[in-house]
């Protein structure tokens, strides 16, 4: 699950923060976008590293410190997929969380085609590369 996330959000070794530009883009590719503000990607961003902060220090852990505008990935995945996670947020923000959040659950047909294309491969013993040729 997570390599899929880190495909749509384009993370890797590099770069392994998620900014409020990268969720803006993640749902404008995903054509959820309309309506949604930067001040509410922002908000979004500030409510998710509280949440985040919360679960480290309840747990008796330091909490980590991130950029201005923008939040590991684990630390992102770890709380936007949190089962009550809109409801931590303030209601006035919901709209916008509920949106990265569906728009990160919702698998489009490319990519099953893709996910299933790379599983049977595998299965078969084919390599990506060779297909590639």
């Amino acid at each position: 699950h997570k390599r899929r996330l880190r495909k749509l959000l384009h993370v890797d070794s590099a770069n392994s923060y998620i900014s409020v530009t990268d969720m803006a883009l993640l749902l404008s590719a995903r054509g959820m976008d309309d309506g949604i503000t930067n001040l509410g990607l922002h908000a979004v961003m500030d409510a998710l590293k509280k949440i985040h902060v919360a679960m480290l220090t309840q747990g008796g852990f330091c909490a980590e410190n991130f950029p201005e505008d923008s939040i590991s990935f684990d630390a992102f995945v770890d709380v936007i997929l949190l089962p009550d996670v809109l409801d931590r947020i303030d209601s006035l923000w919901y709209r916008p969380a509920a949106r990265l959040k569906k728009a990160l659950l919702t698998t489009t047909v490319e990519e099953a085609i893709e996910d299933a294309t790379r599983v049977s491969m595998s299965a078969s013993g084919v390599k990506s590369h060779e297909v590639h040729k």
